[in-house]
């Protein structure tokens, strides 16, 4: 048997990775016609039951752009134990509103942290779930930090 560099727990974290991406793309059928694989295999490569189905870079590609939020680089990113940041600011909003955005999200972290320990058991859901809470935090930080340096 080979031993992988990846953990089954980093696996996981690519498969609800890819299941927000697609989710914020509009779905599968949407995602769809914005890359070259068809809306059932899209759906493969965010089943956790479906180990070997992996989505394939460039449709990983295709499908952060469409989410409009780099959710599996990041996710690969954060495995590999880096981050990923913005180049530039393309968000417009002043920084009062990102500040405000950045409160919400890590509010929202904190309330899925909290509500998923309250039985003293994580499942693979609240993991899912505060995962994304995270991925939405880490994205108010950056957008925040480029929103400094714009203005």
């Amino acid at each position: 048997m080979k031993t992988r560099p990846t953990s089954d727990h980093d696996r996981e974290k690519l498969k609800a990775a890819t299941g927000r991406s697609i989710d914020r793309a509009g779905g599968g059928t949407l995602l769809a016609g914005q890359t070259r694989v068809e809306a059932a295999a899209l759906s493969k490569y965010k089943a956790p039951h479906e180990d070997a189905a992996f989505m394939p870079i460039d449709v990983a590609l295709d499908a952060d752009m469409a989410a409009g939020s780099p959710v599996i680089l990041s996710a690969m990113a954060s495995i590999l134990g880096y981050a990923v940041t913005p180049i530039e600011s393309t968000t417009g909003k002043t920084t009062p509103a990102l500040v405000g955005s950045l409160i919400r999200e890590t509010g929202e972290v904190s309330a899925a942290v909290l509500e998923a320990m309250a039985d003293g058991h994580l499942s693979p859901n609240e993991r899912n779930a505060i995962s994304k809470e995270i991925d939405e935090a880490l994205a108010a930080l950056w957008q925040l930090r480029a929103g400094i340096r714009v203005e």
